[in-house]
């Protein structure tokens, strides 16, 4: 393959995953509007028509908005790729009289930050308009500028870790060995599993006050459900959720000793503790079904087809020429993540979502088989329904494309069996 071909190829793909990208969220747009008035007979008890429209409502405007800030961001890339402005920027940071390594950083530092700049508008629309006109957002200004700057903080860091290693290893004059590629893999599946030790132990409290749980009596009781099931974990704690939205969550988090679950406060406030309770075996089911470690294991197989595929991409001339640069290893290391985690795994996301769905389904059902009745899951998924206005009328090609989850209607129903 050639730079023309590469060039061709990757614009084709990347065109092809725009139209399919806007042409999904025209059909749930459509479908969303078209079941709109349609409440199921599960949620006639709890949902009123008002209320319906309502959900539905804020579904279609996150749809509206995703899909501008998804065009926006697409044709940026292509725009900063394809046209001169690559070369230049590349050949600036060349330029620079510094070691390759901070070359390399600097390179990347300053594509995170433009882009991190260039989505704040789009971020601060989202939470203070489009969740605050639906009663969800809690964020001051400054609350929010603060988890902004925390985020660009740890990402950066976290990027200069993996990236010092790639450089480290792989150097400046870059061939293809099949030593590179299992020393690369390696010691980045190091780095993902420390990443994923570390979260709830150091990352997490960045962004959250975590807290042990002041209701006694729900304490007891969820305690009493991790010795019927056997899963160990390092602890149970409440997050600060309230002080930035209404959402509510539950999840489990960190592997090996650091396994933690994460109770949202706004979980605690307004929901029963036989709900609390449900939800909490279903994040128990997640670690006793090994859902975490099988997620882990696919994220291991990615990495290894993603290091295998940076190598052979690295080594060839085609992609240097395709954007007119010269064969420098940073700048075409950017490219090649755009072109395998962008595009490439775009077209198998249908695969990952079905699979995320069957361990969710799985988890239900281990809560019902622990509390001994899907009552008290069901009955917090109607709340989530209403509270969350969470879509149950996507369109099923949609669903199927990006849901991780099942849609809180079908976990419902499927719970009845």
């Amino acid at each position: 393959m050639n730079g023309v071909q590469f060039k061709t190829f990757f614009l084709l793909l990347f065109t092809i995953k725009i139209f399919i990208k806007l042409g999904l969220d025209l059909m749930n747009y459509c479908y969303l509007k078209k079941h709109a008035a349609i409440i199921p007979a599960e949620l006639a008890t709890v949902i009123a028509t008002e209320q319906m429209h309502r959900i539905n409502s804020y579904n279609i405007a996150k749809i509206i908005f995703h899909s501008g800030r998804f065009l926006f961001s697409s044709l940026l890339l292509l725009f900063f790729l394809f046209s001169p402005l690559y070369s230049i920027y590349t050949n600036w940071f060349v330029s620079f009289p510094m070691p390759y390594l901070f070359q390399g950083l600097l390179f990347f530092f300053t594509i995170h930050i433009t882009t991190w700049i260039l989505d704040l508008p789009f971020d601060y629309f989202f939470h203070f308009r489009i969740e605050a006109r639906y009663g969800f957002n809690k964020y001051t200004r400054k609350l929010w500028l603060g988890d902004q700057l925390k985020s660009i903080f740890v990402g950066s860091l976290v990027s200069a870790v993996i990236l010092s290693l790639f450089f480290l290893l792989w150097g400046e004059n870059f061939i293809f060995n099949w030593s590179y590629v299992f020393i690369g893999w390696l010691a980045t599946v190091l780095l993902v599993v420390l990443l994923m030790y570390v979260v709830p132990i150091l990352m997490l409290p960045i962004f959250y006050q975590l807290k042990a749980l002041v209701n006694e009596t729900l304490t007891a009781n969820i305690s009493e459900l991790f010795s019927r099931s056997g899963l160990k974990v390092r602890g149970i704690f409440s997050a600060d959720e309230s002080k930035k939205s209404t959402h509510a969550n539950a999840l489990i988090t960190g592997i090996g000793r650091s396994k933690t679950i994460i109770l949202f406060d706004t979980l605690l406030e307004h929901y029963s503790d036989e709900e609390i309770l449900a939800m909490t075996a279903h994040e128990i089911g997640h670690g006793k079904k090994g859902h975490l470690f099988k997620l882990m294991s696919l994220t291991i197989i990615e990495l290894f087809l993603f290091i295998l595929f940076v190598s052979y991409f690295l080594a060839a001339d085609f992609p240097y020429q395709a954007m007119g640069i010269t064969k420098i290893l940073y700048s075409g290391l950017f490219a090649a993540y755009i072109f395998f985690f962008d595009l490439l795994t775009f077209f198998v996301q249908p695969l990952f979502s079905s699979y995320s769905r069957t361990l969710e389904y799985e988890a239900d059902d281990y809560s019902k088989q622990l509390l001994g009745s899907g009552a008290p899951l069901q009955s917090s998924f109607q709340k989530l329904i209403r509270n969350e206005m969470d879509n149950i009328n996507p369109h099923p090609w949609y669903e199927a494309y990006y849901y991780s989850h099942p849609t809180l209607l079908k976990r419902i129903q499927a719970l009845n069996h």
